[in-house]
């Protein structure tokens, strides 16, 4: 069984100040099991992650398809706006003649 290259001495020297296999044995497991669980919730984390982006991109995506609607319809009021005045305008000019042509028959 070989050892990490450039590990090997620390492990010598930790195997000979514990003296003890258990403890180093159980100590492995107990940070392999760790590494297994931080590794486990660092993917959870990068896929949580890639799902915030997802979102985000789809989110930018539904606001500037809004914005082009509001843009739409803001110049489809502004048009409506315009067609009511100019109603108002002609509606109004022809009622001052009518009223006129009244004014003129009465005299």
């Amino acid at each position: 069984m070989s050892v990490v290259s450039g590990c090997q001495e620390d492990v010598e020297n930790l195997i000979r100040e514990t003296g003890d296999a258990t403890q180093l044995a159980t100590w492995c497991v107990v940070y392999k099991s760790e590494l297994a669980r931080k590794r486990a919730e660092c993917r959870s984390l990068a896929d949580s992650l890639n799902k915030a982006r997802r979102d985000l991109e789809h989110s930018q995506a539904k606001l500037v398809d809004q914005s082009n609607e509001l843009s739409v319809a803001n110049g489809r009021i502004a048009s409506l706006e315009e067609d009511v005045a100019s109603q108002v305008d002609i509606s109004g000019f022809s009622l001052y003649i009518n009223i006129c042509m009244c004014v003129c028959h009465i005299k």
